[in-house]
């Protein structure tokens, strides 16, 4: 079965556009904007294979929800994306991050994605300042709860380190 996901007119406007010059795919991906969708009990972007002909994307399980005719290295490559950038890719269905943030933060196919995102995350949610080692984080102490509650919802708290001051 082949299927296009065209459930009403309205998702598009709801959806940030990753181009290929952003993520290194052959194809855009669409994220969505706000997370908390009633109509989906999963989480997922939708993948542009073709002008117009959107598929949905299982971030978690690293799989379309429907039957979809792709290369298997495009395939691949896409679960690479995703499995790097899940943390991104969140931040934006969480609207944590702007588009344009979220695009200028992409690890390309093949790379590593930097936490550094995370200093926009923090500032946007918190107006908190912090200083970034690698991956560990510095911040003030009345603020170390509410960072650690961001990271949890990233999928990130095992990956990265807070240091109250």
């Amino acid at each position: 079965m082949q299927a296009s996901c065209f459930e009403d007119a309205d998702w598009i406007f709801e959806m940030a556009n990753a181009r290929p010059k952003y993520t290194g795919l052959r194809f855009n991906i669409w994220i969505p904007e706000n997370e908390n969708n009633p109509k989906h009990s999963y989480r997922r972007i939708k993948v542009e294979l073709e002008p117009k002909q959107f598929y949905p994307f299982l971030i978690d399980e690293l799989r379309f929800s429907v039957s979809v005719d792709i290369k298997a290295s495009d395939f691949n490559e896409l679960k690479e994306f995703v499995a790097t950038n899940k943390p991104l890719i969140l931040a934006s269905m969480y609207d944590y991050l702007e588009s344009r943030d979220v695009h200028d933060c992409f690890a390309k196919v093949g790379h590593e994605l930097s936490y550094k995102f995370l200093e926009l995350v923090f500032m946007k949610l918190y107006g908190l300042t912090s200083q970034v080692n690698g991956r560990m984080w510095t911040v003030t102490h009345t603020k170390a709860e509410l960072a650690q509650q961001a990271l949890n919802k990233l999928e990130i708290s095992n990956d990265v380190s807070l240091v109250p001051t």
